[in-house]
């Protein structure tokens, strides 16, 4: 799988740092200094902490996912930093069961957008929710 480097209008979008604010691939916030992504290289899931709250935001990649059952299982981790939205749950829940389901689901959304047939086996992905300042940060779409 490939990832686009295009240019975008926001030039401080990043599709390729995964420690950027401005990531591109953000699916949800799980929590005040969590979030959940897509690795860059679309393979799996990422839970990520903020490590920096007053500084500059620098997001550490904590847990790798290839299904939504571990991610929800992840909800059970107890510690001072592992405080969760208590909707957690509910916004993993529009994710497939696997990753693979979620690839296919996005293979498919990029062909239909494009109105073409074409072979997807050179499709880039040129970015799946776009990172804003969203105080819920809640999944731009339904997965069912």
């Amino acid at each position: 799988m490939q990832h686009s480097r295009k240019i975008t209008a926001d030039q401080k979008v990043s599709f390729t740092n995964e420690r950027s604010d401005r990531y591109a691939h953000v699916l949800c916030r799980l929590g005040p200094r969590w979030r959940l992504i897509v690795c860059s290289n679309w393979y799996q899931w990422i839970a990520q902490y903020n490590k920096c709250v007053k500084s500059k935001p620098s997001w550490v990649s904590e847990r790798f996912f290839r299904t939504r059952p571990g991610i929800e299982a992840f909800f059970m981790t107890r510690g001072k930093k592992y405080i969760f939205y208590e909707d957690a749950t509910y916004r993993v829940s529009f994710l497939p069961m696997h990753f693979g389901d979620f690839l296919q689901i996005e293979k498919a959304a990029a062909q239909k957008n494009s109105h073409t047939t074409a072979d997807l086996s050179n499709w880039q992905h040129n970015g799946y929710v776009p990172y804003t300042q969203q105080n819920d940060g809640g999944i731009a779409r339904g997965y069912n």
